[in-house]
């Protein structure tokens, strides 16, 4: 794998978006103005941290009419109340997911790493982390931080 920080930033592009449209069975587009912080109305975010092969953390934050149109489709929900636990609980296992995926894909083969548990906030988002990534979901932003790109490549 070529180690410049551009194809570090175009691998997690492309992990997260397949993730989501996996996982959630919608379209995924990165954001043409990616260096711009979109304003989350209601916004919910998941931070998990990792611990080894170096520190970092992960970050979600999504809006709460975006959280709850995902839970809505992946629950398929008619039937069942989407309230803030289920939304936070899927918060979480959707960033989860993503940086196991992003971790898995940047390492060297059957590398280890270790992620800690995942915790939700409301309100206000953290403070940004190192690489800021804005996607979007049925036109609702969808955000993604994680650790530098220069971290990864050591790691190569």
């Amino acid at each position: 794998m070529d180690k410049s920080p551009k194809s570090i930033i175009n691998k997690i592009e492309s992990v997260v978006t397949s993730k989501i449209e996996e996982m959630m069975f919608v379209e995924v587009n990165v954001a043409r103005d990616n260096m711009q912080k979109p304003k989350l109305d209601e916004p919910i975010t998941a931070v998990i941290h990792l611990r080894e092969p170096f520190e970092g953390r992960f970050t979600i934050s999504v809006g709460r009419e975006l959280a709850i149109s995902l839970a809505t489709s992946l629950f398929n929900s008619e039937n069942k109340k989407i309230d803030n636990e289920i939304v936070d609980d899927l918060t979480r296992e959707i960033l989860n997911i993503l940086a196991g995926a992003v971790m898995a894909s940047l390492l060297k083969a059957k590398a280890n790493f270790k992620l800690g548990i995942p915790i939700i906030s409301r309100g206000e988002r953290p403070s940004a982390s190192d690489s800021f990534f804005h996607f979007e979901i049925d036109g609702y932003p969808f955000l993604f931080e994680t650790p530098k790109p220069e971290l990864f490549m050591r790691e190569l």
